[in-house]
């Protein structure tokens, strides 16, 4: 008790004091917070100053925790709220406010924190920087509608960078044992058309080295992906996994003349990983291979897609040629 009363005294000197010196005027509704302790009302009164002030103040709310959870929901609520007329803009009262309030509640590790801004999160009309915020919520976590929500903006949203946060999120979640719900997520990543999520994706499987289904498309990209960090990545996941039918494709990349230095240093190491031959340059991989490792390893490659032979049509009509020969009745004078 007379440790929190400490830190509650400190927070409050460390608000008080920043406004004396720079003789800031007082907030024009200074009751508005009387119902919270005024530690709790200061640091809310300073969200509305400058900039600097007010994410003092946001950071000094996701300190407090729980103990300011409470008045930050309440907040929140005031200072956004859904409007029935999608027309309208979802955001309402004070921008600044909303901002730094969910910039507290995102360093809160609680599920009723995460809840809170889920609405943010799914709300395809508020600004990406807003929605950017409310995604690092650390009370995502263990929580299960964030999760799935989670789930859908990283495989639908149509703003890549949202996308792309949802991704990275993934990245730090506390998933335990429902990580295997991601497998079909992360594998279908793998195929997007933005580098920066197929990267992510290969770096989750190199994490979690447990997504089998996952496994041909690495193959694929670690060759033939247009860029060098894809690859890169891919060919470290493969190893990471010990897939052993990615052996044939990995040594036709290290011993490539195209192959950068760090591609063909980190094709070496995966080589090395699921055979367990310690291989330190290509000289000796390609005696290795030469000698044994072609007779193990190249039956287990995967068969390229066979491309399936076109479908018989019937005959094309077209409709017959006139005749050059026919009369031109604007030029017939008989019939004219």
């Amino acid at each position: 008790m007379k440790t929190t009363a400490r830190l509650l005294s400190f927070l409050a000197l460390t608000c008080v004091v920043p406004m004396i010196l720079a003789g800031e005027p007082k907030p024009s509704d200074p009751g508005r917070f009387n119902d919270y302790d005024d530690v709790i009302a200061g640091l809310l009164q300073n969200l509305d100053k400058d900039r600097a002030v007010a994410e003092d103040a946001a950071v000094k709310l996701g300190q407090l925790g729980k103990h300011a959870l409470p008045a930050l929901i309440d907040l929140l609520n005031k200072n956004y709220m859904r409007e029935k007329d999608k027309d309208k803009s979802p955001e309402t009262g004070n921008e600044q406010a909303l901002f730094y309030t969910t910039m507290a509640l995102s360093r809160i590790k609680s599920p009723d924190a995460g809840n809170a801004l889920l609405p943010i999160i799914k709300d395809r009309k508020a600004s990406v920087e807003l929605r950017c915020l409310a995604i690092e919520a650390n009370g995502l976590d263990n929580l299960d509608d964030g999760l799935t929500t989670l789930q859908e903006i990283a495989a639908s949203d149509p703003e890549i960078r949202i996308r792309r946060k949802a991704f990275g999120k993934f990245m730090t979640l506390a998933l335990s044992n429902k990580i295997m719900e991601l497998e079909k997520l992360f594998a279908a990543a793998l195929s997007d058309p933005d580098e920066e999520i197929r990267r992510m994706a290969a770096q989750q499987c190199y994490f979690v080295p447990v997504f089998k289904t996952a496994i041909p498309k690495l193959i694929e990209i670690a060759e033939k992906d247009p860029a060098d960090a894809v690859r890169l990545q891919a060919l470290l996941a493969l190893g990471r996994m010990h897939v052993r039918e990615s052996v044939a494709t990995l040594v036709r990349i290290s011993l490539s003349d195209a192959t950068t230095p760090s591609m063909q240093k980190a094709a070496l190491s995966s080589i090395t990983a699921i055979t367990q031959i310690k291989l330190k340059d290509n000289a000796v991989l390609k005696t290795w291979w030469d000698k044994a490792g072609e007779k193990e390893y190249a039956r287990l490659e995967p068969k390229p897609a066979t491309i399936p032979e076109p479908a018989a049509h019937s005959p094309t009509v077209t409709a017959p040629r006139q005749s050059t020969d026919a009369v031109n009745p604007a030029t017939d004078p008989e019939k004219r």
